[in-house]
């Protein structure tokens, strides 16, 4: 599952859980909504939508149809986020690139989670529009919410709410201070891990591992991404698996593992997924012959190379 806001993650080491989060929470919130609306909706027994093309077609309703037919639906106090209606075309919004769309939602969000004395809605709404500012590559204009979305989590005492709002003010200041951005992703990993929360654990060590390779000591690198892509398999999730390989692989062109690299990059095109480097042409010419590897086997090759380095 691709779109413009992974496209602007992936060139240029843009931003973190925007667009996993994004890939990962919209069907769970499409599935809740399809349920809300079964009653009175004859689609309700459809496949249910990926957000991917064929999410459009007669068969099934989109993302924001069933937003819509979920109406002014508003979960009870305390409830982060899934069970918002609304908050379905935000994401949609958001996964085909109208920024402003989704910034406006979610900053109206916060205004009305302040409103409701919601700590936890908030820290989720804050945690957006610091994420929605870092797509749109500004991520300065989301530190004073990032900010805040740390000083409310930290009031709640709830370590996934913490996890989420020191993602978020990692997220918004890994190009200038990535030491400190690394920090934070740890502690939001070691925070989400408390509660066996591992999806969350796994977004913000991945993000750690990436910005170690583009920041940090390759070994140091190599190492956070082989603890990566084992912590993937065992969640078993093959969304974030692929998008941690397109990190080995621009490790792998940083330390002159061009034929690996080559190879990885085969492996992600033939599963339909974009390049992850910025020149192929460098590593393709060393690549080994033969068909492209399959998902298992580039993170077999992977682990192998980067334990190399470790």
């Amino acid at each position: 599952m691709r779109d413009l806001v992974q496209a602007g993650r992936e060139h240029g080491d843009l931003c973190g859980a925007a667009t996993p989060d994004v890939q990962h929470t919209v069907p769970i919130r499409i599935r809740l909504v399809r349920v809300a609306t079964s009653a009175s909706s004859t689609d309700a027994s459809c496949p249910h939508p990926s957000a991917r093309k064929n999410a459009s077609s007669a068969r099934c309703p989109t993302a924001t149809t069933c937003a819509s037919r979920a109406g002014a639906l508003v979960p009870s106090r305390g409830t982060a986020r899934i069970a918002y209606p609304a908050d379905v075309v935000a994401d949609v919004a958001l996964y085909e690139g109208d920024i402003d769309s989704a910034l406006r939602h979610w900053e109206a969000e916060v205004v009305a989670a302040r409103g409701h004395d919601d700590p936890i809605r908030l820290v989720w709404t804050l945690y957006y529009v610091a994420v929605c500012h870092a797509v749109r590559r500004e991520p300065r204009f989301g530190v004073a919410a990032a900010r805040e979305s740390v000083q409310v989590s930290d009031g709640t005492g709830n370590p996934t709410a913490r996890s989420m709002a020191r993602y978020a003010l990692g997220l918004v200041g890994k190009q200038t201070d990535p030491d400190r951005a690394l920090a934070l992703f740890d502690e939001a990993a070691g925070l989400a891990a408390q509660v066996h929360n591992f999806w969350w654990q796994g977004i913000a060590m991945m993000e750690a591992a990436a910005t170690r390779a583009v920041h940090g000591d390759p070994a140091v690198a190599a190492r956070a991404l082989v603890e990566v892509l084992d912590h993937w398999d065992r969640v078993g999730d093959w969304t974030q698996q692929w998008l941690n390989l397109r990190y080995v692989a621009r490790l792998l062109v940083r330390v002159g593992a061009d034929a690996e690299a080559g190879d990885l990059h085969r492996c992600l095109v033939a599963a339909g997924k974009p390049s992850p480097l910025d020149d192929p042409g460098r590593c393709t010419a060393a690549v080994h012959s033969g068909p492209a590897l399959s998902g298992v086997e580039g993170v077999d090759l992977a682990r192998a190379t980067l334990n190399r380095w470790v």
